[in-house]
């Protein structure tokens, strides 16, 4: 969803919104103006500033490379609160997993798809696959399924749009013992990321592409994801 503002200055303009909360600023120049947003959350929040306007202008050229690199304007006769008496955590774990289950069979590839509602932070999870066969293997990307990032900025942002990145280019699956050797039987997959933890923007979504080979039972699937919020 977009929220237009009027101005760029003024108490309701983008300036101060953006300020307020800590956002970075993307531009992109046109004729006769420079389309300005910041994106928070799944909210894209925009204005133009017209290059015929010399307060606007002269102020947003200015202030545009502090925003961009997401700093925070220093708010005059500020009361600065004393250190609480307890530690205060920077993340809390908000670990999720996929709804369904899904069913792969021999010689398919199936996507996974999990929409990030909220802002989380990333540093893997873990699949779950019932009859999984030597040679099976993932791909895992984060990609821009539902189109939240502005058509002028896919380009910096992104790999290859849809896909912003992909953080395992390909990975086998370590089977320890077969579906065709046991049926049913269980492996657990773990993906590690860490020391990286990879911050993910809400409405982007975790994708999953398992390959199987043309080999063995059908495969079922289950993905969790090792999740983390920032605290404010």
């Amino acid at each position: 969803m977009k929220i237009g503002y009027a101005t760029w200055l003024g108490s309701t303009g983008l300036k101060q919104y953006v300020s307020t909360n800590k956002l970075n600023l993307f531009k992109n120049e046109e004729a006769a103006s420079w389309h300005v947003c910041a994106i928070d959350g799944t909210m894209i929040h925009e204005t133009r500033i017209f290059k015929d306007d010399s307060e606007e202008l002269s102020d947003f050229e200015s202030s545009f490379a502090s925003f961009s690199g997401n700093a925070v304007l220093a708010p005059q006769n500020t009361v600065v609160a004393s250190t609480p008496p307890f530690a205060q955590p920077t993340f809390r774990t908000k670990r999720n997993a996929t709804g369904d289950i899904i069913t792969v069979a021999p010689g398919a590839d199936e996507e996974v798809q999990f929409m990030l509602a909220s802002e989380r932070y990333v540093s893997g999870g873990s699949l779950v696959i019932e009859n999984a066969e030597f040679g099976d293997y993932v791909v895992a990307e984060v990609e821009d399924v539902d189109g939240v990032i502005p058509a002028p900025y896919r380009a910096a942002l992104c790999e290859n749009w849809p896909v912003v990145a992909t953080y395992i280019e390909k990975e086998y699956i370590e089977v320890s013992t077969p579906g065709s050797v046991q049926t049913g039987a269980i492996t657990v997959h773990k993906i590690q990321t860490a020391p990286l933890n990879a911050k993910i923007t809400a409405g982007l979504y975790l994708c999953i592409h398992y390959y199987s080979v043309n080999s063995g039972l059908n495969r079922k699937l289950a993905v969790n994801y090792h999740l983390t919020k920032k605290l404010s």
